[in-house]
């Protein structure tokens, strides 16, 4: 990537957004700290504020790109980690915020399936994991659903973010079979080798690592501070 792609922005908390008057304020301190893109996330329960509007427009107003996702366990209301994609009513529920996301006019979405329930880690369901094979299959179909509301927006697929279920760490797992097969299954999909991957190591040997192991689109995602064990555990000691 080049400094050019390089996007810095605000991650927005779900719910109800921030006072206009503040929201304005905030905004315009990301613009003077130069940050180019504004993101916000909901569950798959929504519902979405109903002046989100208002907030794409402002961010667009100022320069801004704006991102939009939905996380596998956020704002999910009946604590449930995700829905069932073999249920039609489910997946809808999925898309339908996605659609509202794109009849905003925002610039791209993400689709984050981090930090689900170790029950799930197989598949959502039985159903699930004989109808897609597994989790990565399961992603991937709902990928593919929501790459077909992108193309009807003229949106590329490089506008598609999305965060994998195993994102922290490449090294101390490249090894293990779950973690090879389950990289696998996008790396032999031909929209997912189109779609940026949210990856939180930074580190040359990893990444590198990564693309070379499964060919897929590297997307460094700043998780938060961190002390720089966190970056390198499972490493052993390492500085930056």
């Amino acid at each position: 990537s080049s400094w050019e792609n390089l996007r810095t922005g605000a991650k927005t908390i779900p719910g109800e957004l921030m006072p206009k008057g503040v929201r304005s304020d905030y905004l315009d301190w990301l613009v003077r700290h130069r940050s180019n893109l504004v993101y916000y996330e909901t569950g798959h329960s929504g519902p979405l504020p109903p002046d989100l509007d208002d907030l794409v427009k402002e961010s667009h107003r100022r320069g801004m790109l704006f991102f939009a996702g939905i996380r596998y366990i956020a704002g999910s209301g009946d604590n449930r980690t995700y829905l069932c994609y073999t249920d039609e009513k489910d997946v809808q529920t999925v898309l339908d915020i996605y659609r509202k996301y794109l009849e905003l006019g925002v610039d791209g979405v993400a689709y984050l399936a981090d930090d689900i329930r170790k029950e799930h880690i197989k598949g959502h369901c039985e159903r699930c994991i004989a109808t897609f094979g597994g989790l990565a299959g399961e992603q991937i179909f709902m990928l593919r659903k929501i790459a077909e509301l992108m193309k009807e927006r003229n949106l590329p697929l490089d506008r598609l973010y999305f965060c994998p279920t195993p994102y922290s760490v490449f090294t101390p797992l490249k090894n293990k079979p779950e973690f090879q097969s389950y990289y696998k299954a996008f790396a032999d999909d031909t929209l997912a080798r189109q779609v940026p991957f949210f990856l939180t190591y930074f580190d040359k040997e990893q990444v590198q690592g990564f693309k070379n192991a499964f060919g897929l689109k590297y997307l460094w995602w700043y998780n938060g501070p961190r002390p720089y064990k966190y970056w390198y555990r499972g490493r052993g000691e390492k500085k930056l």
